[in-house]
């Protein structure tokens, strides 16, 4: 029986090759939902990445920078795009997070736009969100974001990664559960 002498580096290159790509898509499909940086001994800074709404013709990417210092929460700035925006809302427009199963409503404060790509239909924006509400919204979870643009309330709901994204984040953020 004769062996063929490149039989046994194919095989190793295609198993590392294998191997490599499984990993690749191991991490493609389970991106880190939370960034966490320590600033000093106090302080705890944590980056929630864009959570994905979904709307009619619309989208909306929600992500927070959370301060934590002495272990409370210290402040929330919440920066948010719309995405397929037939008309740019100016920052006195509302948004808000509504709680399932009640009426409870939280709105962000101090809008301000950072860009607007009215040929791209992209709009940016940053806020605060007082760290009360933001502790009240994680504790459990918003069923849907609220954006008035243009005078009409436009209901946002998380797509499937946006509803992990959001378990990652009250995973985190659910204080006093």
């Amino acid at each position: 029986m004769t062996r063929n002498p490149t039989f046994i580096p194919q095989t190793r290159c295609f198993v590392l090759c294998a191997l490599c790509l499984t990993l690749f898509a191991a991490c493609v499909s389970s991106p880190q939902s939370i960034d966490v940086f320590i600033l000093d001994a106090q302080t705890t800074q944590y980056f929630v990445r864009p959570i994905h709404f979904t709307a009619p013709g619309m989208t909306s990417d929600v992500d927070f920078t959370v301060r934590v210092r002495n272990g409370e929460l210290s402040s929330v700035v919440c920066n948010f795009s719309l995405i397929g925006a037939t008309h740019i809302p100016d920052p006195s427009s509302d948004l808000a997070f509504v709680m399932p199963g009640d009426s409870r409503v939280y709105h962000v404060q101090n809008m301000k736009l950072l860009f607007a790509d009215v040929h791209n239909k992209v709009v940016r924006y940053t806020s605060e969100f007082s760290p009360l509400d933001f502790s009240a919204v994680f504790s459990s979870r918003p069923s849907s974001l609220q954006a008035v643009v243009g005078g009409k309330t436009i209901v946002f709901t998380p797509s499937n990664r946006g509803e992990e994204q959001l378990d990652a984040a009250v995973a985190q953020f659910s204080y006093g559960r």
